[in-house]
């Protein structure tokens, strides 16, 4: 069975790796939602974070990885919609923000569990 290489919903084509992204990211939310009414309720702040701050890392690691292409045209750093994240600095950002903003261990290994189970679903799905 081929896997389609975008989706596409009346005018609008979202890229196959795009749309595993967002969904990954709804999951991991949904996750911290659970944790944060289960065991912690610092855990939803935490997932945010970690959000902002792994895709914020993801970039950088990216960007840092291709510094000569990025070099001739800096600007092109802050045009995040053609694509370029680094999974790996994106996770290490992730967990850095999950165990800087939430004390509690257990929690924060659950966070962290959940953010490299999905990461790992998205290179196995791209």
């Amino acid at each position: 069975m081929d896997i389609p290489s975008a989706f596409q919903i009346g005018p609008l084509m979202l890229a196959t790796d795009r749309v595993l992204a967002i969904v990954l990211i709804l999951a991991f939310l949904a996750v911290t939602g659970l944790i944060a009414k289960k065991a912690d309720r610092r855990a939803d702040r935490a997932g945010w974070w970690a959000l902002a701050i792994g895709v914020v890392a993801a970039r950088v690691g990216f960007v840092a990885s291709n510094w000569d292409a990025f070099a001739a045209e800096p600007a092109s750093i802050l045009a995040v919609w053609q694509g370029g994240f680094s999974i790996a600095a994106g996770l290490a950002g992730a967990i850095a923000a999950i165990v800087l903003t939430l004390p509690r261990v257990r929690p924060a290994f659950a966070l962290a569990a959940a953010a490299g189970l999905l990461s790992g679903t998205y290179l196995l799905g791209t």
